[in-house]
């Protein structure tokens, strides 16, 4: 079974990923810096390989609805790209930085599996929110 996500930021080479439903934040250690991708999305004057690749798709009459990460192994993370045309559905394997850069490009869903969600993210619970906060100063506890 898989969960939808979303991504909420990439920092220092870290991609977040939350699921709403279950609470689940995926942090994902990237092997390249995406940032740049991510922000240049829109910017069609200085075309980026991403949007290059978009508006090849779509010129075939080609979508991505939506990004799978599917499995963990030796430290990295696989995912596949749903590529559809109106006849057929394509899942093409490809590095996770491509998969989220392409996800953000096309407004694709991104979709992880239950199993690494439960293994490889953290449960953000009001507990664990409330022990992170433990010590951290507050203006009732620090001497000004």
């Amino acid at each position: 079974m898989i969960k939808l996500v979303k991504l909420l930021a990439t920092i220092d080479n870290t991609a977040y990923l939350f699921n709403k439903e279950t609470k689940y934040l995926l942090p994902i250690s990237l092997h390249k810096d995406i940032s740049k991708e991510l922000v240049q999305k829109n910017n069609f004057v200085e075309p980026s390989t991403f949007n290059s690749i978009k508006r090849m798709l779509t010129a075939a009459a080609l979508s991505i609805p939506a990004v799978i990460i599917y499995k963990y192994k030796a430290g990295k993370f696989y995912a596949y790209v749903n590529i559809r045309s109106e006849k057929q559905t394509y899942d093409i394997n490809t590095s996770l930085e491509d998969a989220l850069c392409l996800s953000d490009c096309f407004n694709s869903d991104i979709y992880v599996k239950d199993k690494l969600l439960k293994h490889q993210g953290i449960q953000i619970t009001k507990e664990l929110i409330e022990q992170a906060l433990v010590g951290t100063p507050t203006k009732d506890n620090v001497e000004y």
